[in-house]
């Protein structure tokens, strides 16, 4: 599994406030990022040549592959595209391990996990 992230800056010389709204920025996410199955939004305090901005981190965890990585470089080109940004920082991060935790009914071990997998 891979950890995507994309850094998306809010000052912004595209839009009359001079800074990507959150309303402006949720807009952008319906419009763009709708194939995405699924991601997170972290709002951060980033730093560019020196000045303060404002940040959203955008973050999705997805197998390793061009599908998703395309779709994810598509998504930081148009951002900085539609905002002015000149750029976006794109990273990505194999993870050691992940999992999808889901609620069960019945207690479950550690050991009873380990020895279920063996």
């Amino acid at each position: 599994m891979i950890e995507y992230k994309l850094y998306l800056g809010h000052a912004s010389s595209a839009v009359p406030q001079g800074e990507v709204t959150p309303t402006g920025l949720r807009i952008f996410l319906q419009r763009y990022a709708s194939s995405l199955e699924g991601y997170t939004l972290i709002n951060a305090l980033g730093f560019w040549h020196g000045v303060e901005e404002p940040t959203t981190i955008l973050v999705v965890v997805g197998d390793s592959g061009t599908a998703l990585y395309g779709k994810l470089y598509t998504l930081a080109v148009k951002y900085a595209e539609v905002f002015a940004q000149e750029s976006v920082l794109m990273t990505q991060t194999k993870l050691a391990d992940s999992r999808l935790v889901t609620p069960r009914r019945e207690l479950v071990t550690r050991e009873q996990l380990e020895r279920k997998a063996a």
